[in-house]
């Protein structure tokens, strides 16, 4: 019950949000470059304001947000009876916000050719594409996680095996030791994340039914069902706290039940839409940077829409060489190609001389000296 209703004040919650900025900046700064540190800043802060709010329409508990220095920000709270679904939406409610936001940018940045708003963009959608991975802590790793290997103890562990094998080998190919601190820490919890999926497995199969009237207590006979089983799977004595921990632990995995077929398929589909849309923006982006990319759509927005096939081309008149300066040109658009083309067989014998008469798609160009057009 101690740790169940835990609670941090506001302004503690405040204070833990502000001092973790300041070393984030401090630490950011003696890496990267100031412009760097600015850009990334907000971006961290509004992907993890969308988690923040989305655990708080949730009605989740204790929840903070802190940042990690040269690593990134997190969100953190509990709900000890949350359905899967539910967890789906707070892990995308980060990304997507921030990839919709660099398109927005890109789409500014563009149309006003400024670099430093197109880089912005480029890194809002680069930081949240990549949380969309599918591999745990990124966020797409807990929607997989949600939606499919749950389900099982083997699944999970895999899953999270598999995590530790990308960290380790990316720390190495990169040289990067905070992938490896990571890498590390997650190796060593796999043990005792395994014994907890086997305790959730072995509990769903007996029948256990973790529910509670306001969806956050733990009734006593509940605690001490889960508490023996605990028991059961760990050789090691465990302390009270530990104890109690675990078995809060596994009370809200048993609540978190996986959605069902219909929702697991919309809700997976929704997080590959995701994925392929900060694939496609990121594209998008990276070619900005190299081309002007507003003019091209502008281009394409205003290009021809009837096609013309070359045999519909006719010039009457038979006269090849080039206009001369002094040469003005009528044109005519018509409605159909049909149309032009009688109007161009009734006025082909009627060419002055000099001039050329030309049908192209639904248009007809005359030619005509300058002294015919004035006396026309």
């Amino acid at each position: 019950e101690k740790l169940r209703n835990k609670r941090s004040s506001w302004g503690a919650a405040l204070t833990v949000l502000v001092v973790s900025v300041l070393f984030f900046i401090a630490l950011g700064k003696a890496v990267w470059s100031w412009q760097f540190v600015l850009l990334l800043l907000p971006i961290l802060f509004i992907h993890e304001l969308g988690h923040f709010a989305a655990m708080r329409l949730f009605r989740y508990q204790n929840v903070r947000m802190f940042f990690i220095p040269l690593f990134g920000a997190a969100v953190a709270g509990h709900h000890y009876n949350v359905p899967g679904w539910k967890k789906v939406i707070v892990s995308l409610s980060g990304p997507l916000p921030g990839i919709f936001l660099g398109a927005a940018l890109g789409m500014l940045a563009m149309t006003y050719d400024t670099p430093w708003l197109l880089a912005g963009a480029l890194l809002a959608v680069l930081v949240n594409g990549f949380n969309l991975l599918p591999l745990i802590p990124l966020d797409g790793g807990w929607v997989m996680h949600s939606l499919l290997f749950c389900r099982h103890y083997v699944l999970d562990a895999g899953f999270r095996l598999l995590a530790v094998c990308v960290l380790l080998a990316g720390a190495y190919l990169l040289a990067d030791p905070i992938l490896l601190v990571f890498g590390f820490l997650m190796a060593m919890a796999l043990p005792v994340a395994f014994r907890m999926a086997r305790v959730v497995e072995t509990l769903r199969r007996r029948g256990v039914a973790a529910t509670s009237p306001d969806d956050q207590s733990i009734s006593p006979e509940a605690a001490s069902v889960i508490a023996g089983e605990i028991r059961n799977q760990f050789s090691q004595r465990l302390s009270v706290k530990n104890l109690a921990q675990f078995t809060l632990q596994a009370f809200e995995a048993l609540n978190a039940r996986p959605p069902g077929i219909l929702a697991t398929i919309v809700l997976g589909g929704a997080y590959a839409g995701s994925f392929a849309l900060s694939a496609v923006l990121l594209a998008l982006l990276v070619i900005g940077q190299q081309v002007n990319l507003a003019d091209f759509f502008r281009a394409a927005a205003h290009a021809p829409r009837q096609p013309i096939a070359a045999e519909s081309i006719e010039r009457a008149g038979l006269r090849e060489a080039p206009a001369a300066p002094g040469e003005k040109t009528i044109i005519v658009r018509f409605a159909a190609h049909e149309k032009a083309k009688a109007a161009f067989d009734e006025s082909r014998n009627q060419v002055p001389a000099g001039g050329t008469l030309v049908l192209f798609g639904h248009s007809l160009m005359l030619a005509i000296p300058v002294e015919d057009a004035a006396a026309g």
